[in-house]
Parts: C-alpha cells; structure tokens; sequence
C-alpha cells in the first residue's frame, strides 16, 4: 500500500504532450523523492503501464493521439489498473463547471495550470484526500 505521507513510495506517471510541462513536474516530485516516468500522450502511457503500474498519475487532458478522458476510460475499464489514482492536470478545462466535470467522469482530483509547483506534493495529497472523503473511505 502506499504511504501518500511519504513521497518516496510513489511511483508518478506523468502524461503530457508539452515537454516542459513533463519536465517541472518530474523534477519537483523527484526532488522530493518519488520515481517518476513520463509520457507525452495516452497511447504512451498505456504502454508504460504495460512494464509497471504506476501508484498515481497526473494526466493533461487535452492531448493528441490518446487524450487524458480517453486514457481514464481505458485505465478504469481494466480490472487491474482501475484502482489507480488519476489526477487531471489542464490548462484547457478551467471554466465554471469544468472541475465538476471532471471528477464526475472519474477522475481522483483535478488540478488546474499553472499548478503551483512549490506545493505540488501537498496539492496532490488534498486532491487525493478529497476524492477518499468523496468515496466515504
């Protein structure tokens, strides 16, 4: 089970098709300890996912080839895979009722860009607590 108090059991999948966007999440989540991989779309991901399940994944929703809804679908149709936490991360779904949306197709948490990075960590445990307390659990 992982520990969400400490960062260095995670293991993050980052998606997203801008690379600078991959690269400062890596990095702020490595500096604090967790392992992470990157991919740049959803088609990417799934086959990361094939060699290791992540214990979290932050995905952009709006990306070409496999896009973030379309990457939730197919995680949460696979028995084995539809436990893991995914966390939407878009700068394009941020208008009134986006963040409702988004949590109500089944998403663990939805952040909105620019993220701030310094609370990253803390960010993703709130999102993560929130969608516990949501399930009842």
């Amino acid at each position: 089970m992982v520990d969400w108090q400490n960062v260095a059991t995670w293991y993050v999948l980052i998606v997203d098709d801008e690379p600078a966007n991959r690269e400062v999440f890596a990095d702020t989540l490595q500096y604090f300890g967790a392992k992470v991989a990157t991919a740049s779309n959803g088609l990417e991901a799934l086959q990361i996912i094939q060699n290791q399940a992540p214990t979290l994944i932050l995905t952009d929703l709006a990306m070409p080839k496999l896009d973030g809804w379309e990457l939730l679908r197919a995680l949460r149709a696979d028995p084995a895979l539809r436990h893991i936490p995914i966390l939407a991360v878009t700068a394009a779904f941020t208008m009134p009722g986006d963040r409702e949306r988004v949590l109500a197709a089944g998403f663990n948490g939805y952040l909105a860009k620019p993220v701030d990075i310094i609370g990253l960590v803390d960010i993703i445990r709130s999102a993560l607590q929130d969608a516990n307390a949501g399930q009842g659990a």
